[in-house]
């Protein structure tokens, strides 16, 4: 596999020319590409960072299960996918449920925790709550039943679950309480940057039942919650350095992708166009040394009212002055097969991105 090293993604990145908008040519990048043979997944997955290793978390619809396997963050991908690791069996009444696989996956003190639906009749669904332990996974019931929206590590480091039984509610080592009385989440929610030491970090959501984006941040002074006025429901959350919070967001109005940033203490947001889309169902968003880092799928209008899908990043070029400038690499294409999502991590400068098509496929690459 033909791989790209820091220095050669900078000027395969640096010849394209101006602003992301003006692009005229992409730059076709060549990632490790490791492959799940026989996996269809479902349309919700995971990737995490777990001690040395990248875990990624799926759905398997043949098997109906939910699934978990490590790769090494340090290292080359193998080709193919190792031995994975069977969770638990989450839908045993055909046809398949359109909350197939949903869950909510994060690591508390080293471990995976996920929060996920299991459905064992076709008009009964379970909310269960698992956690890796010495002895392989404890598993419990979480009622009221719900939709899993976040797993994360609250102040102080205790595991902190969010649900929705048609309100929000979030429960802790202080025990459990209702923090939005009426609440719709539409897919998997965001976290919002890493987990700090003593935790603390947020996460958000698209909520159907009011129309907005959703940011939730727990710490020491309480939890709060906030709407993202102009975003919409494809979205990435990330949190700058000096603190606040950034939203890159897709405008069909205008087929534009946004960054809308906040900083700390600050209350308008400022809305920066980024880049021109026809259409996309993914993005995400990452803090550099050289600023922002964009990824997304971008599906392009073809021949025959067909459609062309790509995986795209924006890498940010750092300039003395005016800020960065965007350089624009295709990352992945699969001509007029659907890519139905992504899931993304950056791990200093390794990107890894879990491709969701009628099949699996992680990549990785280095960025500048």
């Amino acid at each position: 596999m033909v791989k790209r090293t820091p220095c050669v993604l900078a000027a395969a990145l640096a010849a394209a020319a101006g602003w992301a908008l003006g692009a005229a040519e992409d730059i076709v990048l060549s990632p490790d590409v490791m492959d799940f043979p026989g996996i269809r997944p479902a349309p919700f997955a995971s990737l995490v960072r777990r001690g040395g290793a990248v875990t990624v978390v799926y759905g398997d619809r043949d098997t109906t299960s939910l699934r978990a396997l490590d790769v090494p963050a340090a290292s080359a991908l193998p080709g193919t996918a190792p031995k994975d690791i069977f969770i638990d069996k989450v839908d045993i009444a055909p046809p398949l449920g359109s909350s197939f696989g949903l869950h909510a996956a994060g690591v508390v003190g080293g471990r995976l925790r996920l929060l996920y639906i299991d459905r064992e009749k076709e008009d009964r669904q379970l909310l269960k709550l698992v956690t890796e332990d010495d002895g392989g996974w404890r598993l419990e019931l979480v009622e009221p039943s719900g939709v899993p929206v976040a797993v994360l590590a609250g102040t102080g480091g205790a595991p902190l679950d969010a649900w929705a039984p048609g309100s929000l509610r979030l429960r802790d080592g202080s025990g459990e309480r209702v923090v939005r009385e009426r609440c719709d989440p539409r897919g998997q929610s965001a976290l919002l940057g890493t987990p700090r030491a003593g935790g603390g970090a947020g996460f958000g959501f698209w909520d159907d039942a009011t129309g907005e984006l959703v940011v939730v941040r727990e710490g020491a002074d309480g939890v709060k919650i906030a709407a993202v006025p102009g975003a919409g429901p494809v979205f990435a959350l990330a949190e700058p350095p000096g603190g606040g919070i950034a939203v890159a967001t897709w405008d069909a109005a205008s087929r534009r992708i946004l960054l809308l940033e906040r900083g700390a203490g600050e209350g308008a947001f400022r809305r920066t166009v980024v880049t021109a889309c026809d259409g996309t169902n993914g993005v995400f968003l990452a803090w550099t040394p050289a600023g922002w880092l964009f990824v997304y799928v971008e599906a392009k209008p073809g021949s025959f009212g067909r459609w062309t899908w790509q995986v795209c990043l924006l890498a940010p070029e750092a300039r003395p002055v005016s800020g960065p400038r965007y350089r624009k690499a295709v990352l992945s294409s699969s001509g007029a097969r659907e890519i139905a999502g992504f899931r993304a991590l950056l791990d200093g400068g390794s990107l890894f991105v879990l491709e969701l098509r009628d099949d699996l496929r992680l990549l990785k690459t280095e960025v500048p």
